[in-house]
């Protein structure tokens, strides 16, 4: 297949585990950007369902399948990253789809606005809603850029907080992902690597038109309880070393994204008795309670000062509040 040789590649990276259901989908839809200049790494991570024949079925030339024993997805993403040949790259989870225009217009905000980094929304949509958003048209991309200052401050907070910390969504130079991994064996991944990106992209091009389609998914690891959601509030901390190792003010801000992914947990864990009464959950409410101490009440907005202002005296208490302010949003 020929194409215009003055278009960049651009690699794509869909990790595949056991989304026989709707990998498909999210395949079409790849092969169906209308940028055409694509290497599509499609990464197995040890299936056990039909996916990797479905993926394998595929004749396109574009499209190269991987198998690897199961690790998770940063491990699936990374053995992707070593096999991405392009210019560009991009991840797309593989129950997830694109709006067949995805890369060609983050490619143009990358040119118009001469930025290190593009990225656009995410349309939520379920089973039952697919085909609606499958056939919406297209809507021109309004652009807007983000200073490294503005964009990091946005990370902890902003009105586009989940569009700057997932990794999918994104269309990224190469070189940016050049010294950077996944944390393998962790879970939010994307967390980890978000102050990263932003610490290598002085200019960042987004736009609010929904190029994404991501699909909620009700058993998915991330609406399930589990333990290892306390991982967010380590890679907060993480952030909020090297903020403040670089002398950047938003490093109060990572501090107060630590204590919020911290109380958010036992919101999740007191609603399960076997939560409640693990060891892990007293040695949480310490932690977040120690976090609360930390974060700087100056400049914080009222419902926050107030969460950890009642966290530092009383952590049930505060977990309890943080529950209903929570249900009422």
């Amino acid at each position: 297949m020929q194409h215009d040789s003055s278009e960049p590649l651009v690699s794509v990276v869909v990790p595949v585990y056991n989304v026989e259901k709707y990998l498909r989908t999210c395949l079409d839809s790849v092969l169906a950007q209308s940028y055409k200049n694509l290497q599509v790494v499609v990464v197995n991570d040890g299936s056990v369902d039909s996916s990797l024949a479905i993926a394998e079925s595929y004749t396109d030339p574009r499209l190269e399948v991987v198998s690897k024993p199961n690790g998770g997805l940063s491990s699936a993403r990374n053995f992707g990253l070593a096999r991405a040949r392009g210019d560009y790259l991009c991840f797309v989870d593989s129950d997830d789809s694109l709006h067949p225009d995805f890369v060609r217009q983050l490619m143009e905000g990358i040119s118009k606005l001469q930025a290190d980094l593009a990225i656009c929304g995410l349309a939520r949509f379920s089973d039952d809603s697919e085909l609606s958003i499958m056939n919406q048209p297209g809507k021109e991309a309004r652009w807007c850029l983000f200073s490294q200052k503005e964009a990091i401050t946005q990370l902890y907070g902003g009105a586009v907080l989940q569009q700057l910390t997932v990794a999918v969504s994104k269309l990224y130079p190469r070189r940016i992902y050049k010294n950077l991994h996944f944390p393998e064996g962790r879970l939010h991944e994307d967390v980890a690597v978000a102050l990263p990106v932003m610490l290598q992209s002085q200019r960042v091009a987004l736009t609010r038109a929904p190029f994404y389609h991501y699909r909620c998914n009700e058993s998915s690891i991330m609406t399930t309880p589990s333990w290892k959601h306390i991982d967010g509030i380590d890679f907060y901390e993480e952030h909020h070393k090297l903020l403040s190792d670089l002398q950047l003010p938003q490093a109060e801000l990572a501090l107060l994204a630590a204590f919020k992914a911290g109380i958010n947990c036992l919101v999740e864990y007191s609603a399960d008795p076997s939560y409640r009464q693990d060891s892990r959950y007293r040695s949480l409410q310490k932690r977040v309670q120690k976090l609360a101490r930390r974060v700087p009440l100056k400049g914080l907005r009222k419902i926050d000062a107030a969460t950890v202002v009642t966290a530092r005296i009383n952590i049930a208490v505060a977990t309890v509040i943080y529950r209903f302010a929570l249900q009422i949003k």
